[in-house]
């Protein structure tokens, strides 16, 4: 059901489950992303709050607080959000969600810059092929006013995805370097 969108099914199929089968992190995991995607964040993090008691593997323990992360962050929770992400991090420093998903909001906000360049420099070590997470960065780094290094990762990015957000910030930093035409273009 997960995999063909079906998360009303989703929900409905992982409560039943937890009736039979409380202590089973998969099926927390499985309710609470359901949630998650149908914007019942309250539900979503109870969900993965109950589950991550569960999580026998560090893995598995990234993920909840990862999930966690994203739905005190849809709502405005930031302070939860931040503090969910560290503990996603404790458990796996290299994540790329969880690094993908905490620097790009950390620059969204302008907050702990220092910190949210380091994250996203070590995602696009680990992946320098992914146009997410190289828009990521060089977003950071638009946001630390870094344009020449910015266009260097939207650029590429852009080249590799054709996604309106990267479009859009690729034309941002083209403006910001007085390249105009080229922005316009974008």
């Amino acid at each position: 059901e997960a995999g063909l969108n079906e998360y009303d099914s989703v929900i409905v199929h992982a409560e039943k489950a937890l009736e039979y089968f409380p202590n089973q992190a998969p099926l927390y995991y499985f309710g609470g992303t359901g949630y998650l995607i149908n914007k019942d964040y309250k539900r979503s993090i109870q969900l993965f709050d109950q589950g991550k008691k569960y999580a026998t593997d560090n893995g598995l323990k990234t993920i909840f607080y990862g999930q966690m992360g994203d739905a005190y962050n849809s709502l405005k929770q930031y302070n939860k959000s931040y503090e969910a992400y560290n503990q996603a991090l404790v458990a796996d420093p290299e994540n790329d969600h969880v690094l993908n998903n905490y620097s790009y909001f950390l620059s969204l906000r302008n907050e702990d810059m220092d910190k949210a360049v380091t994250m996203s420099t070590r995602l696009v070590e680990l992946h320098p092929d992914n146009p997410t997470y190289l828009d990521t960065h060089g977003w950071v780094l638009y946001t630390l006013e870094k344009y020449e290094e910015a266009l260097v990762y939207l650029r590429k990015a852009a080249d590799l995805q054709e996604d309106g957000t990267v479009i859009e910030h690729y034309g941002d930093v083209l403006y910001k370097l007085g390249k105009i035409d080229e922005a316009v273009k974008q």
